[in-house]
């Protein structure tokens, strides 16, 4: 009668309960792996005492197999199933939101053929590619906002205005003053707000390069406009106001203020407005 293998079963136990010990005591002193690095180390030590210990106990080659298969189901099923760690490159978070006002006009006409340029999000003068909507507002005499129509709705439309606005055209522009996020509307009426909020993700790394601005002490950022009432190109000024913040995301889908810029101005002609830091 063949003998049965108390060794080998032995060998199982001790492999079994060893390899459980060091994942344990992995876990409680440096908590479960954060890269994929550390997984690799912690599989491999448990893997080394537990094959170890059941070939000084068995004697024989197969002893290690048990461990080996703990080690590699381990390591696969971690990676398919159960990652407690993002494998991308860790990256942040940011928000961008400008809006751009039409106070009015002296004979209160529509501007036409806006061409708006808010300052793009960049990394060292580099534009970044963001994704994002936009919004059309009407300031109320109580200065709250009433939200008139969005990327994918409208809702009611006040005063003069009959139809949605139209966007003929829109990206991101590098200019002198900077790479500029450009809309380019159809048409605005007195007191009537373009809003527009973005997000760009950048490498962990870079985050505390990121701005609006686009000079390296940060004291101005650049927007500008092209704008003209109806029939009076070069003949009527206008009066506006201009905004643009970035914020960083810090927790869930909470933000902290890095900087913002601002500029209201009164029949003006010019269509560079040069935002100055709130």
């Amino acid at each position: 009668m063949r003998k049965f293998p108390t060794r080998f079963i032995a060998s199982v136990v001790v492999s079994l309960v060893v390899f459980a010990l060091i994942i344990a005591a992995f876990d409680l002193v440096v908590k479960w792996p954060v890269s994929l690095l550390s997984l690799v180390i912690m599989v491999g030590v448990a893997w080394f005492f537990a094959a170890g210990l059941a070939g000084k106990i068995s004697g024989n080659k197969w002893s290690v197999a048990v461990p080996s298969l703990l080690a590699m189901g381990l390591i696969v099923t971690t990676l398919m199933a159960g990652v407690p760690w993002d494998l991308t490159e860790e990256t942040v978070t940011f928000k961008m939101e400008a809006s751009f006002t039409y106070l009015g006009s002296e004979d209160n006409l529509p501007i036409e053929n806006v061409l708006i340029g808010f300052p793009c999000p960049n990394l060292e003068n580099n534009a970044l590619s963001t994704t994002g909507s936009w919004r059309l507002y009407y300031l109320e005499d109580d200065n709250t906002l009433t939200l008139q129509a969005d990327e994918s709705k409208v809702y009611r439309f006040r005063e003069l205005r009959k139809s949605n606005i139209k966007i003929m055209a829109h990206g991101i522009d590098v200019t002198h003053i900077g790479p500029m996020y450009f809309f380019e509307i159809d048409r605005l009426y007195p007191r009537e707000v373009f809003w527009i909020t973005t997000f760009v993700d950048v490498p962990l790394e870079d985050a505390e390069k990121v701005t609006l601005s686009y000079t390296d002490n940060h004291e101005t950022a650049g927007g500008y406009r092209g704008t003209f009432p109806a029939g009076e190109f070069g003949k009527a000024t206008i009066s506006l106001s201009f905004w643009a913040q970035l914020s960083k995301k810090i927790w869930g889908d909470n933000y902290i203020l890095i900087e913002k810029f601002s500029r209201s101005l009164d029949n003006v002609w010019d269509s560079f407005v040069r935002l100055f830091p709130y």
